[in-house]
């Protein structure tokens, strides 16, 4: 492996939906999402729009308050990870909120999440929808860009250890 990429041994697939007790609680701060670009896996929808796997959220523009929780693995990681980044730039992004794997040593890592305005740690492994009773092999960070209400802090800090990148 080079290039600090290595996630793990395989891609961790395309369809991991996010629990409630994660995504709830930061829609009800933002008044919901208007997107979610990597959807399909959810028992309920996450934001208005949704973009599945049929609708490519990797080539369509992102807009309003966007929740993600992309494709985990080493053949999504960095393509997602770099259109997050780039999105968040956008002025048709409000807010961008992310739900990644923590995987802070990989250079893709480094180069776009660690961009983000706040980083929190998820506290444990995630349990997504879908994996069944098994919780993950891996920890999470929520990586969230923007202008964002002291109620969405309030709700990442009942997440996890948030931290606020300083300029």
């Amino acid at each position: 492996m080079s290039d600090g990429d290595f996630y793990d041994e395989h891609d961790a697939g395309e369809q991991w939906g996010t629990p409630e007790w994660i995504w709830k609680p930061l829609a009800g701060a933002l008044n919901g999402f208007d997107l979610d670009p990597a959807s399909g896996a959810e028992t309920i929808p996450i934001a208005d729009t949704r973009y599945t796997v049929e609708d490519d959220g990797l080539s369509q523009e992102w807009f309003g308050d966007v929740w993600l929780n992309p494709p985990y693995g080493r053949s999504f990681n960095r393509t997602w990870a770099e259109k997050a980044k780039s999105e968040s730039h956008r002025e048709s992004v409000d807010t961008l909120t992310a739900l990644v794997p923590s995987s802070t040593g990989s250079n893709w890592f480094q180069e776009t999440y660690a961009d983000a305005d706040y980083m929190t740690h998820v506290s444990g492994r995630v349990q997504f929808h879908g994996a069944g009773d098994t919780s993950a092999t891996f920890y999470n960070v929520i990586a969230t860009w923007g202008d964002v209400p002291d109620e969405y802090i309030d709700a990442l800090n009942e997440i996890g250890e948030v931290y606020q990148r300083v300029v």
